[in-house]
């Protein structure tokens, strides 16, 4: 029996025009100090997910199965709860899990060679920040290349790997902390880009961040 927990349902989009859309829902469940976003297609399944009617679930998902007790309290670190989750998603069998915590855990192994030392969570949220934006720029491209199916899979890994990064910025708060980097005497773009990039990197995107640093210094 899943145990309790806190949850609220929130949607998203892909697409444009009256055809192509597809409607993404996702939960954001909270237990204890733990929050975890979950991807689903159907609002009847996440609905199902929140009220706990496992009849209509079959179990308490993620990554397509894997029970919310099978993961770590977030006072680990960063590295620990990739390797836990790595095992929890081989235990379900969950292929596309497996493969994409597995990549996540090499490139992160790389950047430490690459580096000379072990990475902190920070490091760390570096590379899982860099690893969604290759899988949104591929997913771009297979749809341009008429690909949808191999797109879908790209976005899918994102969002995977979206929950290991610290909630997304809203475009006010992106404002604020470029108008902090231009009180702190930045003011040139590549300036001002240099010192709000570490603090918005894989909760915002970069090309928007410019849009809002090209409109603060008009």
């Amino acid at each position: 029996m899943w145990p309790a927990v806190s949850s609220a349902i929130a949607s998203t989009r892909r697409g444009s025009g009256s055809t192509g859309v597809e409607e993404r829902f996702i939960i954001s469940i909270a237990k204890s100090d733990m929050v975890f976003l979950i991807p689903f297609r159907s609002r009847a399944t996440a609905s199902a997910v929140c009220s706990q009617d496992m009849r209509r679930v079959g179990a308490a998902p993620w990554l397509d199965g894997t029970a919310l007790d099978s993961f770590p309290a977030m006072s680990e670190d960063l590295k620990s709860k990739l390797r836990n989750d790595l095992v929890a998603v081989r235990k379900a069998r969950n292929r596309l899990g497996t493969v994409v915590l597995t990549t996540l855990l090499s490139e992160v192994r790389n950047r430490e060679i690459e580096v000379g030392e072990e990475l902190d969570d920070e490091g760390i949220q570096a590379v899982v920040a860099k690893a969604i934006k290759q899988r949104r720029d591929s997913a771009e491209q297979m749809l341009e290349a008429g690909r949808p199916e191999l797109a879908e899979k790209e976005s899918e890994e994102a969002l995977m790997l979206q929950a290991y990064l610290p909630p997304a910025l809203s475009e006010a708060e992106v404002h604020a902390i470029v108008r902090e980097a231009l009180d702190g005497g930045a003011t040139e773009m590549g300036a001002v880009m240099g010192r709000i990039m570490p603090k918005i990197r894989g909760r915002f995107d970069g090309k928007e961040a410019n849009r809002i640093v090209r409109e603060e210094l008009a």
